[in-house]
């Protein structure tokens, strides 16, 4: 359970599938994690002050990960 809006979840998985994809020449389908689930991970980020153990684990990602997903600009 997220505290957060659907809809502004939704507007960051937007603004992650359009920008920085298309600034880093990512191509589709080659992200452990869409563009909504990376954008639950950075809500998530910010409301649990970077428990990466937990986001990592909750996602059945590595910490690696995560700590590169924390980096999106």
């Amino acid at each position: 359970m997220l505290d957060v809006p659907r809809p502004v979840v939704e507007f960051l998985a937007r603004l992650l599938a359009a920008a920085h994809r298309r600034s880093v020449g990512t191509p589709s389908d080659s992200r452990v994690l869409g563009p909504f689930r990376q954008a639950v991970l950075v809500v998530r980020w910010f409301h649990d002050r970077g428990r990466v153990h937990s986001l990592a684990f909750d996602a059945a990602i590595s910490q690696a990960t995560v700590w590169g997903a924390r980096t999106l600009h």
